[in-house]
């Protein structure tokens, strides 16, 4: 119980201590309940502060189906289909997509009320992060439906989150915001893991709508409150929680403060990486995109641009079965979506495409670093080009702090490279 509540307060760390404290009343059945609860807890931390890396969620639900194997644990068989909920979404996902069906039929099959709920929501935040939302949201409209009829507050919460986030992906902004309206009244807190879930989407949707400073506002005080039950002792981005800090870089871009943005980001992109949060990696490298975009800096812009490409195309390579129609149509529709979220460089000039190509230098500084490249002094660079040997030198320093070069050997390296 103490574990429990532990979780459902947000505190994650609490929670995994306290639930590895139960296997000692009866191993059996409390491995069983243990892991799985874990890989609950590792797939719901998008608000809280944790350490664990994400892919250990898989080892511990292989340990969670192991358990529910045993005779005791029979009518638990649903749940454990359901044990890849959140595991390292888009590594596995025609093995998570095949569990989730299952876990639906046979929920449906026994009339399980409650696990026809969460069968449904699980099924349906997959495609959330398939970006398939046309089947998303009648699947979670059902589990929101079904969490009213069994009257279970935590399931109308959590249908109602995922909901919003199909809602919101869909464009439909004033139904995401009736959707979070009718279960997260404006003043409520940011207590539990549910309110915290829940005011994350609220702030998604304003970032949607272009209100980033109630966006910034969100995430704030999200971070805050993720800080506060951390319990770990950690410092540094240990206590970075990637998605939060997406949404707080996201808005600082939108209102104007993309520099400030940029050091969330890159703290948010480091932190998903070594989390293995890799559903959000290519959302990083979009938002990163975006912030350099607005401070102009297009030679950075476009090395995220290539880099959120490169994440897609690694993801889409994950959703494996051309033998299969369904995973073909989930992977068009992924790539579809993912990808018209990534920016676009603005059109470009010759000129502007050429000083992007090398790094920034204008015609003439190519000209100056190609005759540095064939080892001319600064004198003989002048007389070629007709300038003053004063233009020349200054030409080279500009090159130099251009390139982040501090010998003239380095520049003709570069020039060589880009075959000057």
């Amino acid at each position: 119980m103490l574990a429990i509540s532990s979780y459902n307060a947000g505190d994650v760390i609490r929670g995994r201590t306290h639930y590895a404290e139960a296997p000692g009343v009866n191993w059996t059945i409390s491995r069983g309940c243990y892991t799985l609860c874990r890989v609950r807890i590792i797939a719901d931390f998008d608000v809280c502060a944790d350490p664990v890396p994400a892919v250990q969620a898989l080892v511990w639900s292989e340990e969670g189906v192991s358990a529910g194997r045993a005779p005791r644990l029979a009518p638990a068989r649903p749940l454990r289909r359901l044990s890849w909920t959140g595991a390292a979404p888009l590594r596995c996902a025609r093995r998570q997509l095949t569990t989730l069906q299952q876990g639906l039929a046979l929920a449906d099959e026994i009339e399980h009320r409650e696990w026809m709920v969460d069968a449904r929501c699980a099924l349906g935040a997959l495609y959330l992060d398939l970006l398939a939302t046309d089947r998303a949201r009648p699947l979670l409209e059902t589990a929101l439906a079904q969490a009213h009829a069994i009257n279970s507050a935590i399931w109308i919460n959590f249908a109602s989150l995922w909901l919003a986030g199909a809602q919101r992906l869909q464009g439909d902004y004033d139904a995401a915001d009736a959707t979070l309206n009718a279960v997260l009244p404006a003043d409520a807190h940011m207590e539990t893991l549910a309110q915290r879930s829940l005011w994350l989407a609220r702030g998604e949707v304003a970032l949607a709508r272009g209100e980033y400073a109630t966006a910034l506002a969100v995430a704030d005080r999200l971070i805050d409150a993720a800080q506060r039950t951390r319990g770990d002792g950690s410092d540094g981005d240990t206590a970075v929680v990637p998605l939060l800090w997406l949404l707080r870089g996201r808005a600082l871009t939108g209102l104007d403060r993309a520099q400030e943005a940029n050091g969330v980001l890159a703290a948010g992109l480091n932190a998903a990486q070594r989390l293995a949060r890799r559903r959000l990696v290519w959302r990083f490298h979009a938002a990163q995109a975006d912030a350099f975009l607005a401070q102009k800096d297009l030679s950075a812009a476009q090395a995220s641009i290539a880099a959120v490409h490169t994440e897609i195309e690694q993801l889409a390579g994950t959703l494996t079965g051309e033998d299969t129609p369904d995973m073909v149509t989930l992977r068009a529709a992924f790539v579809a979506g993912a990808t018209a979220q990534v920016p676009t460089l603005p059109t470009l000039s010759d000129r502007r495409q050429a000083k992007l190509a090398y790094d920034g230098l204008t015609a003439r500084e190519r000209e100056v670093a190609a005759l540095v490249a064939q080892g001319l002094s600064n004198r003989a660079i002048a007389e070629a080009l007709t300038l003053s040997e004063r233009t020349a030198e200054r030409h080279v320093a500009n090159i130099m702090a251009k390139l982040g070069c501090n010998s003239r050997a380095q520049i003709a390296a570069w020039a060589a490279r880009k075959q000057l």
